[in-house]
């Protein structure tokens, strides 16, 4: 039976709880793990079937979500984009992304405060293709195909 995971976020809204991790300024992934695992094994008390889980959960749903936050913003939706990106930020924290968390929330600052176009696209995509290498070693890593 998957999990599904909930975050509460402060203001109360619930979003989904959805994890992944990049570093496209890394020559070669496999000489770092690019990922933390300390909050996950902290809350399952190292329970490594909920890691697992957790992981693959993390690395079938965050792309599709990377994805239509891109289509949201190509086709200037940012209402939706913006609201998006909040939903799946907390995500990254069970994997310690920390980097991945400071863009997106200054992504969603950016967009709350006007601020269009192009560079948040880019900035979009560079986070999609950092994300796209912490899913390759965790799929190595937990064994997922």
């Amino acid at each position: 039976m998957p999990l599904t995971w909930y975050w509460l976020d402060p203001c109360g809204k619930t979003n989904y709880l959805l994890i992944k991790n990049s570093c496209n300024k890394m020559k070669n992934a496999d000489a770092h793990t690019l990922y933390n695992l300390d909050y996950l094994n902290e809350i399952s008390e190292g329970d490594t079937e909920f890691i697992n889980e957790v992981a693959l959960l993390f690395i079938s749903e965050i792309p599709n979500k990377l994805d239509s936050i891109i289509q949201h913003a190509q086709n200037e939706r940012w209402g939706e984009a913006t609201a998006e990106i909040h939903r799946i930020t907390p995500n990254f924290f069970l994997f310690g992304l920390n980097d991945i968390i400071d863009k997106l929330n200054k992504m969603e600052s950016k967009l709350r405060s006007g601020s269009r176009g192009r560079d948040i696209i880019n900035e979009l995509k560079d986070v999609k293709n950092e994300f796209g290498l912490i899913v390759i070693q965790l799929k190595r890593d937990y064994n997922i195909s």
